[in-house]
């Protein structure tokens, strides 16, 4: 009851900032604040017994995005940032970004908290990896590789995209979209194909490498993020998979660890290898990105990492002065590709009116919450952000009770990340790959299924025909429990 009074206090101290525009309330809403996300995000790794709940690594995100640079801001309150000056950003717009962040991220703590500990009505789980999802999954991946490579050619020289990294620069074909969707098919195909190998105990490597050609793929396009969801995606099997079950089990803190300081360094050099070879290095990036890692970081955390900028850019502007066209051209996807729908980006908004507007429009990622202040003022940013929260919560719920799949959840959870980190320009893209990944599924069921074909589970090794003859059940080590063989629950 605590942590709900200090999340709600805190939530309606940070409209009070924001509605009023009044700063007086600042100080004890921070504090409040803080308190009750570091609170629930121990709670919640607590009650759920896995550290990389959906609930916890969004908080993490939001005070890694927003929190680190505040600070940062507060300990040297005039930062070389060229971008900074450009937005003619004071203290007072910081102040108002960080109310906005921290409104956003606690209405999401919020929807989390409403939804309560439901247990969902178990039913057969149709989207299951099985023995013979390999194959849609291989040419699935085999359609997206050639959509891909088509999509660069009609668009540039698929040569110099690659050895110089210019892609993110070149104008866009009109008619070439479809193409570019279609190259996505390469995430749902390899994330598929990566849980196949792992319920066949390959190894770990070997595993997620479908995951590491796609990120291959993607990076000469320039989309950081974008290149690196498939891998990450394959690093969540990897940890439920070896966690033995989605039951509850102990987690792994040692391996957990092992994963942050192993991984966290490496998505650093990623992100500055990225940073320099979409810049115009090119392939002469990968040569330069240990020598200017240091350099990379003094900048990141104020304009790449972190994205506090972006709040206090859209507090500068008056609650909902787009009145709902972001959302109107994002949800109405795929119409909105069809037919002229009214949309403008929310990023590309703070840019134009702060900035100027540039021969080639670009903009900030402008995240869930500035999406909605802009659209729909600060009323709108509560059911926004409680609604991904809610839906956050009941996924991890219908996972764990064996009603999604791993690699569903998996890519449902980074795209709800991505949501909330970025945009929700990101809503077309996220509804494509879920989409596909289900239609995968089916296509897998219907053309390859049959009555005794048995799927697989995190913690049990699939064994031949041979092995299960005469035995009822066999044991999960993960859960300590038995699992009968004809239970249509099992999933992976």
């Amino acid at each position: 009851m605590l942590v709900t009074w200090l999340v709600f206090t805190s939530l309606g101290l940070s409209w009070f900032i924001l509605g009023f525009r009044d700063l007086g309330m600042f100080a004890p809403a921070m504090v409040l604040g803080l308190t009750a996300l570091v609170w629930t995000l121990a709670g919640a790794v607590r009650r759920s017994g896995d550290p990389l709940n959906p609930l916890t690594v969004l908080i993490a995100v939001s005070l890694a995005r927003f929190g680190l640079q505040a600070l940062l801001i507060w300990i040297n309150p005039t930062p070389d940032v060229d971008l900074y000056r450009a937005m003619r950003l004071t203290a007072t717009d910081w102040q108002f970004g960080l109310a906005l962040a921290l409104l956003g991220t606690l209405s999401v703590v919020a929807g989390w908290l409403l939804i309560g500990n439901r247990i969902p009505r178990r039913e057969k789980s149709h989207l299951q990896v099985s023995p013979e999802s390999r194959i849609p999954a291989v040419v699935t991946m085999m359609l997206g590789a050639v959509a891909l490579v088509f999509f660069v050619a009609r668009n540039a020289t698929l040569g110099d995209v690659v050895t110089q990294g210019t892609f993110r620069s070149t104008q866009i074909q009109v008619g070439t979209g479809p193409l570019f969707y279609l190259g996505l098919l390469l995430v749902p195909g390899s994330i598929v194909l990566s849980a196949h190998l792992l319920g066949r105990h390959r190894s770990v490597l070997f595993a997620i490498s479908p995951t590491i050609f796609v990120f291959a793929c993607f990076f000469v396009l320039g989309g950081r993020v974008r290149a690196i969801v498939a891998v990450l995606a394959a690093l969540l099997l990897v940890w439920h998979t070896r966690r033995g079950s989605n039951q509850r089990p102990r987690a792994p803190w040692k391996r957990l660890v092992l994963w942050v300081t192993i991984t966290l360094p490496m998505l650093v050099v990623l992100a500055n290898v990225g940073s320099l070879y979409r810049g115009g290095e090119g392939l002469a990036a990968f040569g330069e990105s240990i020598a200017t890692t240091d350099e990379y970081l003094e900048g990141a955390f104020f304009v790449d990492i972190g994205h506090l900028h972006s709040l206090a850019g859209a507090t500068k502007f008056g609650p909902g002065e787009l009145h709902g066209i972001t959302f109107l051209g994002v949800m109405s996807w795929p119409l909105s590709e069809i037919i002229k729908v009214p949309g403008r980006s929310s990023g590309v908004f703070i840019i134009d009116e702060l900035v100027g507007r540039a021969e080639r429009p670009y903009g900030l990622h402008a995240t869930l919450m500035g999406d909605a202040y802009l659209n729909f003022g600060i009323a709108g940013v509560f059911p926004i952000c409680a609604a991904l929260g809610a839906s956050m919560r009941v996924l991890h719920q219908r996972f764990r009770h064996g009603q999604i799949s791993t690699p569903m959840y998996a890519l449902m959870y980074l795209s709800a990340l991505r949501l909330f980190a970025e945009s929700i320009d990101k809503w077309g893209e996220s509804l494509f790959l879920i989409l596909s990944t289900y239609l995968l599924f089916r296509l897998s069921a219907l053309m390859f299924r049959s009555p005794s074909t048995r799927t697989w589970s995190p913690g049990l090794r699939p064994k031949p025909p041979s092995e299960l003859r005469g035995s009822g059940s066999v044991q999960n080590p993960g859960s300590g429990g038995t699992v009968l063989l004809d239970d249509p629950e099992i999933t992976f």
